[in-house]
Formats: C-alpha cells, structure tokens, sequence
C-alpha cells in the first residue's frame, strides 16, 4: 500500500469558492495497487468525490472511503492505473 499527497487545484470558472466556502476539484494520482491511499493537503474537508480509475486500455470508477479527520482517500478497487478523481470540498 503507497500514500500519496496531493495539492486539489480549482475547476470552478472563477476559480473560487461558493458562499458556503464549498468548491469543485480536480487531482490525480497514480495507483498501484489495491487499498492505495491519497492524502488531499491543501482542503479542510472532502464533502464527496468520484474516483475513475485509468488504466491505459479502460476507465472504471473505483470503489473509495473517505476519512474525515485527515481528508484521507483510501482507494479499494482491484484496477490499477492513474486515479481521477473530482471532489467536492471545503
């Protein structure tokens, strides 16, 4: 199992946040393996979020768990290949 930090970058038109200090995000990651976690680093909270997995021959929406505390994204899907995932934060 690998960890990865990642930095969540905008995808919001104007760039900023909601009135509710909510916000769409994009990152990516790669993943090796089943059980392969993503730390978000630069967010308070991960609200929701989709993961796809890439694998170079198929995309596949990957099965997650999201622990609050520490906006860890553990990734629990057998697929292997680069994680894109689209979150909804604060």
């Amino acid at each position: 199992m690998t960890n990865i930090n990642v930095r969540a970058a905008n995808t919001s038109p104007n760039g900023g946040a909601g009135s509710d200090g909510t916000r769409q995000v994009y990152f990516s990651a790669a993943k090796a393996a089943q059980n392969d976690t993503i730390t978000v680093t630069n967010v308070k909270e991960v609200l929701v979020a989709q993961v796809v997995i890439d694998s170079g021959t198929t995309k596949a929406i990957d099965t997650f768990t999201i622990t609050d505390a520490t906006n860890l994204i553990t990734l629990s899907g057998v697929t292997t290949g680069t994680a894109h995932i689209m979150a909804i934060v604060k």
